[in-house]
């Protein structure tokens, strides 16, 4: 039995996907079981189920990442103001001078 393609997990909605991940770390489980009282008759299989798990939390993941991003552009496209020399003039006033430096003014 192949894994699953990445085609298909993107196919699918996020709630879906969520319940796969169960169904998968759920079969891990069993076939883990199955190794250990070694009933299991395809080795192979428990990595299958692995990478299907990885593939999907990879998708739930970039998912994820795409909504973030999405809901952050809109106020990151707003500039902030530049500041004005009056601005830069008041900073360079108020910094603490290092010892033994002398005051311009």
């Amino acid at each position: 039995m192949p894994g699953m393609k990445i085609a298909e997990i993107r196919d699918m909605d996020s709630a879906t996907l969520l319940e796969q991940v169960e169904s998968k770390r759920q079969e891990l489980f069993n076939l883990r079981i199955q190794w250990n009282t070694g009933a299991l008759e395809d080795p192979n299989q428990m990595r299958i189920v692995r990478k299907d798990i990885a593939r999907i939390l990879t998708v739930l993941r970039e998912r994820e990442l795409a909504a973030a991003l999405v809901q952050a552009e809109p106020s990151e496209s707003a500039e902030p103001p530049a500041p004005s020399a009056a601005d830069s003039a008041a900073e360079s006033a108020a910094a603490p001078q290092e010892p033994g430096e002398e005051s311009n003014a």
